[in-house]
């Protein structure tokens, strides 16, 4: 009590802002008044305090340990801390391929109890602090979000995107995204409160808005399961003189070929994705004639982790064995020359533009 208590003050000429210390409204402000009125202040200013350095322990309780932990400690771990340890490890990991759906469904919870914790010790006992009720903080955001939405509507519409994005994180930094049209392929800077910052293959920084990537088919190509491979082979009929023997000893070769998934990885990614995928091992087959003679299809998958560099090389790798056994049995490859290539059909419109106009007298003849 720094006052003392015979101490007042009359508020008949003094500022009107003094008549918050005088809470049983009479006009005067006493010593007593004012000690209630501190009292009733700095309690309130302590609550939140209190509440918000709460508020911090758990947020930072709710985020993953610094320190990694590796696929095996978890499994290795008894079963009641195996399940802990696999949330601990999908939120460390959030691109493993056992773990994909789990993560993003962890994710997804811990973005919500942040939210809701930021709102309980954070928004609303400094709101509380300062005499905003929840019925005047709704009433208030009510009417500011219609006149927001209508004079920005854009604006409200990248920020509800941004936060979609975050919770439902079809991608995330440093993902390479492809749109629908292709017009845009890159790699995922940042995803910020209006836009998404994209480095396209050109080199410049591409400024994407957030309800633009919401609304569009988006294409997360860092995202795979495998990589397919889809070739066609023209073969010269004269040159074949087993078809089915060369396609069973290409059939072969592509079954031992490393870095190609074979039947046991392809059962394995299987069930790993729950029966919800569709690939097969490798594949030669007969696929009937063409203008160049024999056509031969080769299916086969390779490892999604791949890098599109390093399965180029997969690829060109598979081909020239393809190549090397044809040529080693003699076999030639049907191509087209360049008088060889087939000539557009002409339109109508172009036929007729061409054909030589008759003058009047052989018309009339």
């Amino acid at each position: 009590r720094v006052l003392p208590h015979w101490c007042s003050l009359d508020l008949t000429n003094s500022d009107p802002y003094f008549k918050l210390l005088d809470l049983n409204g009479d006009g005067v402000i006493t010593a007593n008044e004012v000690y209630g009125y501190v009292f009733k202040l700095s309690n309130r200013i302590w609550q939140a305090l209190m509440t918000s350095i709460v508020g911090f322990k758990l947020l930072s309780f709710l985020k993953p340990p610094a320190d990694s932990i590796s696929w095996s400690e978890v499994k290795e771990r008894a079963r009641p801390l195996q399940a802990l340890s696999k949330i601990v490890f999908a939120m460390q990991n959030p691109r493993n391929a056992e773990l994909r759906v789990l993560a993003r469904r962890v994710t997804m919870a811990s973005r919500f109890v942040n939210f809701l914790i930021v709102m309980a010790f954070f928004v609303w006992p400094w709101a509380f602090l300062f005499g905003l009720r929840p019925r005047l903080i709704f009433a208030f955001g009510g009417v500011g979000g219609l006149a927001v939405g209508l004079a920005a509507r854009n604006v409200v519409g990248n920020l509800i995107a941004s936060f979609l994005i975050q919770l439902n994180r079809p991608f995330v930094e440093g993902d390479e995204i492809q749109d629908a049209k292709k017009n845009l392929i890159g790699v995922v800077e940042e995803v910020g409160i209006i836009n998404t910052h994209v480095n396209s293959r050109e080199g410049v920084l591409v400024h994407v808005p957030n309800q633009t990537l919401l609304d569009d088919i988006v294409v997360n190509k860092s995202m795979r399961d495998f990589r397919p491979i889809e070739e066609s082979v023209h073969l010269i009929p004269s040159s074949v003189p087993d078809l089915p023997q060369l396609i069973q000893e290409i059939q072969e070769r592509l079954e031992s070929f490393e870095g190609l998934l074979q039947q046991d990885d392809v059962e394995r990614l299987i069930r790993l994705r729950g029966g919800r995928i569709k690939l097969f091992r490798p594949l030669c087959m007969f696929d009937g004639y063409c203008d160049l003679g024999l056509k031969l299809k080769i299916y086969a998958f390779a490892r999604g982790s791949l890098s599109r560099r390093s399965f180029a090389a997969l690829k060109s790798q598979v081909l020239l064995l393809v190549h090397d056994f044809l040529t080693s049995r003699g076999v030639e490859i049907g191509h087209l020359s360049a008088s060889d290539k087939p000539r557009r059909k002409k339109s109508k419109r172009t036929e007729a533009e061409e054909k030589p106009s008759l003058g009047p007298l052989e018309a009339i003849g």
